[in-house]
């Protein structure tokens, strides 16, 4: 009997599975600053099978709409600092047989002409396809043509580094309700990002009723906009029974409170 090996590669984040073993990450991201030029990342399967990854930087690069691409290192947009060129990682492969943790170590090697900011890069760990030669044929299996397609699950994580003092803001630049693609309302946003380093925070809903009684709290979703960008879009969804009154944006940073917002954005609905 004749067999065709397909393989299909998926990225994921935090947890990767495939069917040699199952990748958990213990570190979501890795920050490297002057006073910190070594870290370790781990991860540990937890699958039942021993599992071999191989372990590599990747530039993703983050478009406006909050979708992500990966490119070379040389066709990086202008506007990224990639981190890979300052970064040792080793090992670059591993065995990680079943229930064990282990770890890699990232080394940063800093450079006398770096500017002062944020790089970045994705360490992205990738488990071994299954080889045609582990391919076992069932005895009831009839005669003819087998497929096996092996599905190749890769989880990446950001690895930063901070130049002297990096610091960023945002503010919002627009804001307003439309109907989505299936009619119901959607509350789009803009946001602007100034300074040398991503911004982390968080969009805060309000729905200010219109008969002067107490804010209600619509939602609140969090706001990623990596260094690379200037501006980035959110849509969201909102509950149809809002069509009177006034929507209240907050936008905060990290950790702030609630009463101390970078920016306010009133909406009349």
């Amino acid at each position: 009997m004749n067999h065709f090996v397909f393989t299909v590669v998926f990225f994921a984040v935090f947890v990767t599975s495939s069917s040699a073993g199952m990748l958990a990450m213990l570190d979501r991201s890795a920050l490297l600053t002057d006073n910190v030029r070594r870290k370790h990342v781990s991860f540990m399967n937890v699958g039942s099978d021993t599992a071999r990854y191989t372990i590599r930087f990747t530039e993703r690069i983050m478009h406006s709409d909050g979708s992500f691409s990966t490119v070379s290192i040389d066709s990086v947009p202008e506007t990224h600092r990639p981190a890979s060129p300052y970064l040792r990682i080793y090992p670059r492969s591993i065995v990680v047989p079943p229930r064990e943790r282990q770890a890699v170590i990232i080394q940063y090697r800093r450079s006398s002409d770096m500017a002062e900011g944020e790089y970045r890069s994705h360490l992205l760990f990738t488990p071994e396809p299954v080889s045609e030669s582990r391919i076992e044929e069932s005895q009831e299996e009839r005669e003819g043509l087998g497929t096996q397609i092996n599905t190749v699950v890769s989880v990446s994580i950001p690895v930063r580094i901070h130049v002297g003092t990096p610091s960023s803001r945002s503010s919002i630049e627009n804001g307003y309700v439309q109907p989505d693609s299936s009619g119901s309302p959607s509350l789009v946003v803009d946001l602007e990002r100034t300074g040398n380093r991503e911004f982390v925070g968080s969009l805060l809903l309000e729905h200010l009723p219109q008969d002067g009684s107490d804010p209600v709290r619509v939602g609140r979703e969090a706001v990623l906009i990596y260094h690379e960008l200037s501006q980035r879009t959110y849509e969201i969804p909102l509950d149809e029974t809002l069509s009177t009154g006034t929507l209240r944006l907050r936008l905060l940073e990290e950790d702030a409170a609630e009463d101390s917002p970078l920016a306010e954005h009133f909406i009349e609905l």
